[in-house]
């Protein structure tokens, strides 16, 4: 049997974490932050914290609700139904995992910043430690484009399908390098054809043209 790597290598799982560009963590029960790879550590400096060890993840992230307590992450009152802490948790205790979304609160230069987090935890066990490896996807602006309103470009009205109009192609083009073709709702279209009909036909000769043909 060809063996590709030898799993005790740490220099190459190391190399594989790094590898990822999801944030990983290896947290305790505290989500007390034991080890990161890079794209964690990117997502923690962007926090301005320049190393995240040995401090527990809202810390590190500046959660909002971490600042509110003197004891720190995990110690206030809205700490109790914290997703990722609960995560973890359900991960220690044996539970299938599973992706979460949360939004965390953080605190960025003296701004509220909100940030959208698609969260999973598993749990393992090394060195008689029980420990959770900590997935954090950034999904941000998919969250935000969820809230935008598909509209017609010319009235206003709500497309009810997959179409996106006016109000989002601009932010696609901008966060996720994609541009849309145009078009018009029916009775837009129906409109703009009238008034194409109006513009050449002679007067008395008109045939109101439907957008059928």
């Amino acid at each position: 049997m060809t063996i590709l790597f030898d799993p005790s290598d740490n220099a190459m799982l190391r190399a594989v974490l790094d590898a990822m560009p999801s944030a990983v963590f290896v947290v305790d029960a505290d989500v007390r932050i034991m080890m990161a790879n890079r794209a964690a550590h990117e997502l923690i400096r962007s926090s301005g914290v320049p190393s995240p060890a040995p401090l527990r993840a809202g810390e590190a992230l500046h959660c909002l609700h971490a600042l509110d307590h003197p004891g720190g992450c995990g110690r206030s009152a809205d700490c109790s139904d914290c997703v990722i802490r609960g995560a973890v948790g359900d991960a220690l205790a044996g539970k299938a995992s599973r992706r979460l979304r949360t939004r965390m609160n953080l605190s960025l230069d003296g701004h509220r910043r909100d940030v959208y987090l698609q969260v999973t935890a598993s749990g393992f066990e090394h060195q008689a430690r029980q420990l959770a490896l900590l997935v954090m996807e950034d999904i941000s602006a998919f969250a935000e484009l969820r809230k935008i309103v598909p509209i017609c470009a010319q009235c206003k009205k709500i497309r009810q399908d997959e179409d996106y109009w006016q109000s989002v192609e601009n932010y696609v083009g901008q966060y996720m390098d994609l541009s849309f073709s145009h078009s018009y709702c029916p009775s837009c279209k129906q409109d703009m054809l009238n008034a194409i009909d109006a513009a050449h036909v002679i007067p008395g000769n008109r045939r109101p043209r439907s957008i059928d043909g």
